[in-house]
C-alpha cells in the first residue's frame, strides 16, 4: 500500500484533499465518506503523507475503530496510546494537553459508521475538548454517517463538524489508476482499454481495480462480456456492495453520493446491468411465473418489506431513462405483479411517495 501512495501525485483525489486539509489545519475536524470503494483505505494514508510532508510540526496518527473493544476500556485505552505514542503507563489526558501546547494533533479515525458503538465517538469527543481547534479529526466513514437518523444523533459531535464526500473520478484520474496498478502490480492494461473501463467502473477505484484484474486475469483487453464479468468474485463483490445502496437506502442518498446523477442515471454501467438482472434470494418458486422486469420489481420490493420504496427506484430498476420516465407504465406493472402473488403479499400505494410490500398475515 505505501508503494501506491508513494506514486499518487498531489492532486490525485482532486480538491476534496485541499479541503480536507485546509480545515484540519484550521481546527475544523472533517468527515470523509463516499460511493464504497472511494478509497477509505489510501485517502487517510494520502492525508496523512501530505500533512507530514507539508506541516512538519503536526502531529498525526492513524486509529481504526473496528479495532477497539468498547466493552473493554482499558485494551481500547492502550491501542489508542500506542498510536500516538503515549506511554502506557501515563495519563492520556495530561499527555495529549501537553502536546498539543507545542503542537497542532489530527487524529485520523479509520472504521467509522453509524454502527460505531458511540461510546467510542464520546472517548474521542472528549479528547477533543482537551484542547479544541489544537486536537482534530479526519473522520473516514462509509456512506451510513449520511444517514439522517445518525445525524441527529451525532448533532455536537466535533468528529462530525464538517462532511466532504469524494466523488468517482474522471476519464484522467482512471487512466492515472490504471497506469499505477500497472506499475505495482506489473499488470499490462492498454490505454485503449481506458474509455470503456471508465464507462463500466464509473471511474469508482475500487471497479477499475477489479476490472482490471479480470482482465488480467482472463488475458482479454474487452469488457463486452459483461456478464462473465459479473461472474468474477472479486468484482461481483464490489459491485454488489454499490448495487445494495441504491437497492435500499433513499434516493436522496444515492443522489449525495453520486451513484446516480442529476440526469437519473446510475454512474457506472456495470452497476446498472448488475441492477437490470437483480433478483432477492431465495424467492425463485415466486419469481419462475414473472416477467424479468416483474421478477426486478418485486425483488426491489422485498429487499424493503414493510418500507416505502420510492417510485423514482422503481422507475430505475426498470430501467427506464428520463426520457421514458412513465408512472403509468410503473403502475401497470405494479398492477400486473399483484395480481400474481395476491396469495402471499398485498402492494399498497403510498401517495406521491411510492409503494409498500407487506405479507398477508
Amino acid at each position: 500500500m505505501i508503494g501506491i501512495i508513494n506514486k499518487l501525485p498531489k492532486n490525485h483525489f482532486g480538491h476534496i484533499s485541499d479541503q480536507t486539509i485546509g480545515s484540519l489545519i484550521k481546527g475544523v475536524s472533517a468527515t470523509v465518506t463516499g460511493i464504497p470503494g472511494f478509497g477509505k483505505t489510501y485517502f487517510p494514508r494520502f492525508i496523512e503523507k501530505r500533512i507530514n510532508e507539508d506541516f512538519t510540526e503536526i502531529k498525526t496518527a492513524i486509529i481504526n475503530l473496528d479495532l477497539l473493544n468498547p466493552y473493554d476500556f482499558n485494551s481500547a485505552m492502550s491501542q489508542i496510546k500506542n498510536r500516538i505514542g503515549c506511554q502506557n503507563s501515563k495519563d492520556i489526558q495530561t499527555y495529549l494537553e501537553n502536546i498539543s501546547r507545542k503542537n497542532q494533533v489530527i487524529l485520523i479515525l479509520e472504521g467509522v459508521s453509524s454502527k460505531t458503538d458511540k461510546r467510542l465517538l464520546r472517548l474521542f469527543y472528549n479528547f477533543g475538548n482537551i484542547n479544541p481547534t489544537r486536537i482534530v479529526f479526519l473522520t473516514i466513514a462509509n456512506y451510513t454517517i449520511l444517514d439522517p437518523d445518525f445525524i441527529k444523533e451525532s448533532n455536537g459531535y466535533a468528529l462530525f463538524a464538517k462532511t466532504l464526500i469524494i466523488p468517482p473520478f474522471d476519464l484522467e484520474g482512471t487512466k492515472r489508476i490504471i497506469d499505477i496498478n500497472n506499475n505495482q502490480y506489473g499488470w499490462r492494461i492498454s490505454e485503449n482499454i481506458v474509455p470503456e473501463i471508465y464507462k463500466f467502473s464509473g471511474g469508482n477505484p475500487a471497479l477499475i481495480l477489479y476490472i482490471s484484474l479480470y482482465l488480467t486475469e482472463y488475458d482479454t483487453d474487452s469488457c463486452e462480456f459483461i456478464d462473465h464479468m459479473l461472474q468474477f468474485p472479486a468484482l461481483l463483490a464490489r459491485v454488489n456492495d454499490i448495487a445494495n445502496v441504491i437497492i435500499r437506502e433513499p434516493l436522496s442518498l444515492c443522489y449525495k453520493l453520486g451513484i446516480i446523477g442529476s440526469n437519473g442515471e446510475i454512474f457506472s454501467q456495470l452497476v446498472s446491468h448488475y441492477l437490470g438482472k437483480f433478483e432477492a434470494k431465495g424467492y425463485g418458486f415466486f419469481m419462475k411465473n414473472l416477467s424479468e422486469r416483474e421478477r426486478r420489481l418485486l425483488s426491489i420490493l422485498i429487499e424493503n418489506k414493510g418500507k416505502v420504496v420510492e417510485k423514482e427506484k422503481i422507475s430505475q430498476i426498470m430501467l427506464q431513462t428520463p426520457d421514458t420516465y412513465s408512472l403509468w407504465a410503473i403502475y401497470k406493472t405494479i398492477q400486473r405483479l399483484k395480481n400474481k402473488i395476491k396469495e402471499f403479499y398485498t402492494i399498497q400505494t403510498i401517495k406521491d411517495k411510492g409503494y409498500v410490500l407487506k405479507e398477508i398475515a
